[in-house]
């Protein structure tokens, strides 16, 4: 939707003569709910995005459905090396608040059996489109294709370098996400302009994302798709166990069980930790179960060949793979009950769908997210050291998050 955009900007941006005009560095989910908040609080705002689109991760997110929130929003689905912000930030700015906003834009929503909220259309699109016709009605200015690459505050005003070009405003929010998905814009810009203003960056690992593993079977078992209890281990002791959907690619392992297990992964591995996932198929049956299943059936025909009998109970590729590192039927049960893969790395940044770290929390104040060091400066999002689990947290701290600034902002 072409609404009331600009490409570039090409103009000198000056909002001196407005009491309390706020720039927005990012048009992402919680850069365009900072954008509206302020507008509807009465304040000049324009909103600069490096990137052709506003909201590009929102479009690709939930395979194109966007999952906004869920039913069971608390403190525990998130993740920061401030915890106690997390509670601060969703009491402000709720589930149930969340729910109401984007029902007065216009985005009727609906609950799924596993708690996750989605548009009732199922169109991430409609969720960016109702958010941009709300900045339009408001008057705010969105320049798009127009990085901000520098940063000051000069007599009480914040100076932004834009295509060389310097804009002066009052209080700027900064919303410029992780380094996540780079092909959607994902980017460290506002870990750089954060570092310039003087505030500290925890450092950032891709979570919610694909492991690389080591396995001789990898390249045979790759698109088998099964529901299976996923395990990770770290130095041998279990910490995260999940029962879901799981992946098998040629570099490793996917799918819900492995992104939720991925940040506990990432972890590990940054300490230099030996980390494994031990996959136990068929989980509802007992080891005995098993061997006994397995031995009544070479006793039903002893002459049909293991493979089949394996296939029986197991996708026929798993089998395959099983066979060929064992025949033995007690080592058989071990591997559909323990069948372990080593973890080399995390598939990265690209194809990762947050991020660990960020700015740090400790020189910000964690009732309005206002920066200690500098009035009028906010950070919202992904740009800051808080990661949500999978299943819309995310998405809720961004919507949160950019409210409870853009209040705060036009609150003084």
């Amino acid at each position: 939707m072409d609404f009331y955009l600009y490409k570039n900007s090409n103009v000198i941006l000056s909002f001196m003569k407005y009491k309390n005009s706020i720039a927005i560095i990012g048009a992402g989910a919680s850069g365009m709910m900072a954008a509206i908040i302020c507008a509807r609080r009465g304040a000049s705002v324009t909103v600069f995005e490096k990137n052709e689109k506003a909201g590009k991760k929102i479009y690709a997110s939930g395979n194109g459905k966007c999952n906004i929130t869920n039913r069971d929003v608390n403190s525990s689905y998130f993740h920061s090396s401030t915890p106690n912000v997390i509670t601060k930030i969703l009491t402000q700015f709720s589930k149930d608040k969340t729910v109401e906003f984007f029902r007065s834009l216009g985005v009727e929503l609906v609950e799924n059996d596993d708690g996750r909220v989605y548009p009732l259309s199922k169109q991430a699109s409609i969720v960016v489109e109702q958010m941009l016709y709300a900045m339009q009605s408001l008057g705010v200015k969105l320049y798009l294709e127009s990085e901000v690459t520098k940063i000051s505050k000069q007599n009480g005003k914040f100076s932004l370098i834009i295509d060389s070009k310097k804009s002066l405003f009052d209080k700027v929010i900064i919303s410029a996400g992780g380094e996540v998905a780079s092909h959607l814009g994902g980017s460290d810009s506002g870990y750089t302009l954060a570092k310039i203003l003087g505030h500290s960056i925890v450092k950032t690992m891709p979570s919610l994302v694909q492991l690389n593993c080591k396995h001789q079977c990898l390249r045979e078992l790759k698109g088998v798709r099964v529901d299976a209890e996923v395990n990770l281990l770290v130095d041998n002791k279990l910490v995260n166990s999940e029962n879901e959907d799981l992946l098998f690619t040629d570099y490793g392992l996917s799918g819900p069980t492995i992104l939720k297990s991925s940040r506990l992964a990432a972890l590990g591995l940054d300490k230099n930790r030996k980390v494994e996932v031990a996959i136990r198929f068929l989980s509802n049956f007992t080891k005995i179960e098993l061997t006994d299943m397995l031995k009544n059936f070479i006793k039903i025909d002893d002459k049909k060949d293991m493979q089949l009998h394996l296939s029986s109970i197991i996708h026929k590729k798993i089998a395959r793979c099983i066979l060929k590192e064992t025949k033995s039927i007690d080592s058989i049960v071990q591997r559909l009950q323990n069948w372990k893969f080593s973890v080399t790395a995390l598939h990265g940044y690209k194809s990762a769908e947050t991020t660990i770290g960020g700015v740090s929390l400790e020189k910000i104040d964690l009732q309005s997210l206002e920066s200690n060091i500098h009035n009028g400066l906010y950070f919202t999002g992904e740009v800051l050291d808080v990661d949500g689990d999978l299943g819309g947290y995310n998405f809720q701290w961004a919507w949160s998050s950019g409210y409870v600034a853009a209040f705060s902002a036009t609150s003084s």
